[in-house]
């Protein structure tokens, strides 16, 4: 049995496989991982424009938010001014009178933090808001002429009709408190030529 153990040939393949040198198999490993490596290289590029873009959309839909949420505020706050507006004019007693006069100009103060209404060439409602606010505190002149620059101003598109007509009324009604009758007169007849009330024939 010795002298046949001694005497058999090995098998050519198993003594390949076992004398092979292991530098082999590293070689066939850093293939792989250069050939995975390569492939993410290859697609990163990708990926990462997908990224930016989706973080662009993301960005612009909280752009988007926080204007109309800003635009609701403003609102909000513009129709509290009013609101408070009314209050002041309906109020019959003295004191009541004064304390929600200085409701509303607080409440006009809080909406100007947020918007310039004293601008001229801004939205027809501050300008209406300012001018009653200074007629209600006994200043129809100060009243008058915030709306006559309003209504002079120039912008970049024509001014809706309603506000137009809206402050002009108003400007008339000023007149009157400052018994400035001839203005008052005039500031109506040119209302009922430029808005005619309807059904009525020129």
């Amino acid at each position: 049995v010795a002298d046949a153990l001694a005497t058999r040939k090995p098998d050519a393949t198993l003594l390949a496989t076992l004398l092979a040198p292991p530098v082999a198999a590293s070689a066939d490993a850093a293939e792989s991982a250069s050939s995975s490596s390569s492939s993410q290289d290859a697609t990163s590029p990708g990926a990462s424009v997908a990224d930016d873009e989706a973080a662009s959309k993301a960005e612009e839909k909280e752009r988007k938010r926080a204007e109309e949420m800003h635009k609701a505020m403003i609102e909000a706050l513009r129709w509290k001014a009013e609101a408070l507006c009314g209050l002041a004019d309906a109020a019959a007693e003295p004191a009541a009178k004064r304390d929600a006069l200085d409701a509303f100009a607080r409440g006009l103060a809080e909406l100007d933090r947020w918007v310039d209404t004293k601008k001229a060439n801004g939205c027809a409602a501050d300008a209406r808001l300012r001018a009653q606010l200074a007629r209600l505190s006994g200043r129809p002149g100060l009243a008058a002429g915030a709306l006559t620059a309003w209504l002079n101003a120039k912008t970049s598109s024509p001014k809706p009709a309603a506000d137009v007509k809206a402050a002009r009324a108003l400007r008339a009604a000023l007149y009157d408190d400052l018994a400035w009758q001839p203005l008052a007169d005039a500031e109506r007849t040119r209302l009922l030529r430029d808005f005619p009330p309807e059904g009525a024939t020129p």
